[in-house]
């Protein structure tokens, strides 16, 4: 048992995983996608289609403090597609995970944990870099579940 535990760790090691978490993590995407209700919803545009064109904005400007109210508006509204929120939360999602992962590539650990509170879901990307996180920290368990 204890030379096979010996092999797997050196075979972990040859393979990379014994390198730094931050250099071979996925890339995050740095634009997310532009949404619009129309996709959403074969009736007439809903009240939220109102707010698109600002929100689209905001996606392109990274700008989540903006989204954060734009999100609360368009949750109010009685019309607004549940498919159309959830995209809005996507895009926010990878939002601060970009963001997060920027952090993390300049070691600001309390960053980038603010950054991934932020997202309003979890993604593949915001799960990347909490197992990054996990990684930096030394929890291999948790790393893994990332």
């Amino acid at each position: 048992m204890k030379n096979k535990l010996i092999g797997f760790v050196v075979v972990l090691g040859i393979s990379g995983c014994a390198t730094s978490p931050m250099k071979n993590s996925v890339p995050v995407p740095s634009v997310p996608m532009i949404i619009s209700t129309q996709s959403h919803s074969n009736k007439s545009p809903s009240s939220c289609a109102v707010h698109q064109s600002q929100v689209n904005q905001e996606i392109q400007n990274h700008d989540l403090d903006r989204l954060d109210n734009l999100l609360a508006t368009l949750k109010s509204q009685p019309d607004c597609p549940s498919a159309y929120l959830d995209d809005v939360k996507r895009n926010m999602a990878y939002i601060a995970a970009a963001q997060a992962s920027r952090s993390m590539e300049q070691a600001q650990l309390s960053e980038a944990k603010a950054w991934l509170e932020r997202a309003p879901m979890r993604v593949w990307s915001t799960q990347v870099v909490r197992g990054d996180i996990a990684a930096y920290d030394k929890q291999w368990r948790n790393a893994a579940q990332y």
